[in-house]
């Protein structure tokens, strides 16, 4: 039974994505997904924006509308029908634990154990595989095992690790 190891904002959790949508509904302001184009995301905002947007990721309201990548939770439940064990491995607060498992069981994403830590390495390291969207958490261990998730804020990237545009193709991969 392979383990794998999944970041949850950027590869399950449609973050910029939930950002845009909830900015243009209160705002009435338009970003496009793929201006972001570095994992700072806030770069491209200004100020105030930035720092709602920042406040938002500590909100645990505002974590509960957040929608899913629905092709991530289908690849992930048919992992779970094979038998994979999946660890979330995600850098939120521990303070929003309880309206992050309560995210997962309400988008149906199945998972054997949730961690929430500051440093991701020593549990990358229990892993078979590993899929994030942040290089400096792929560049932790080697590149046969790890994958970059491929999103627009990660793509002077693509090239120099191992990525992948879905968790499916993880599963081609593996093959």
């Amino acid at each position: 039974m392979p383990i794998l190891g999944v970041d949850l904002d950027g590869v399950i959790a449609d973050l910029i994505g939930f950002f845009i949508l909830a900015e243009a509904a209160e705002t009435k302001k338009i970003y496009n997904y793929r201006n972001f184009n570095n994992f700072r995301f806030t770069d491209n905002l200004d100020s105030d924006t930035a720092n709602k947007w920042s406040l938002w990721l500590q909100d645990p309201v505002k974590i509960l509308q957040m929608l899913p990548y629905s092709e991530s939770v289908y690849a992930l439940k048919y992992m779970d029908a094979a038998s994979w064990h999946i660890y979330i491995i995600t850098s939120r607060q521990e303070h929003l634990e309880d309206a992050t498992r309560m995210w997962l069981i309400n988008h149906g994403v199945p998972f054997n154990k949730l961690f929430l830590v500051s440093d991701k390495k020593s549990l990358i390291d229990q892993t078979d595989y590993y899929v994030d969207d942040k290089i400096e958490n792929v560049a932790i261990k080697t590149p046969s095992k790890t994958f970059l998730m491929r999103r627009p804020w990660n793509r002077e990237h693509w090239n120099s690790y191992p990525s992948i545009k879905s968790l499916w193709e993880l599963l081609e991969k593996k093959k």
